[in-house]
């Protein structure tokens, strides 16, 4: 095995380590998780983006609409708050009254 190629698994192996420890601290240790991780950002509030923490996380327009679509969210107005999650998810709270349906009109379907 090459020297560069042993570098690059010690590298690995430290990065690996240090995720492994930092996590496990976190999981033992609740007040070092609120060290350790990020918390949550709030991208839209009230349906109003908020671009200097999309700017932030370097989230485009067409990036945040595509997290939203995955959602089920077709306009942003629907929104009341959406936070992006230290994990990367999108966590999204709704307006009361923004439908579900798709804006057909009727109610949502349930049971049989």
């Amino acid at each position: 095995m090459s020297s560069s190629a042993r570098r690059s698994f010690g590298r690995s192996g430290t990065i690996i380590g240090w995720s492994y420890g930092l996590n496990w601290l976190s999981f033992r240790f609740p007040r070092f998780r609120r060290f350790a991780l990020a918390p949550p950002i709030c991208i839209i509030k009230d349906g109003v983006k908020q671009d200097a923490a999309l700017r932030g996380e370097l989230i485009s327009d067409e990036e945040l609409r595509a997290m939203l679509h995955e959602h089920e969210v077709e306009d942003i107005a629907q929104v009341r708050r959406a936070w992006l999650e230290p994990d990367g998810q999108l966590t999204v709270l709704r307006r009361r009254g923004a439908r579900d349906d798709g804006g057909t009109g009727s109610p949502p379907r349930r049971g049989l």
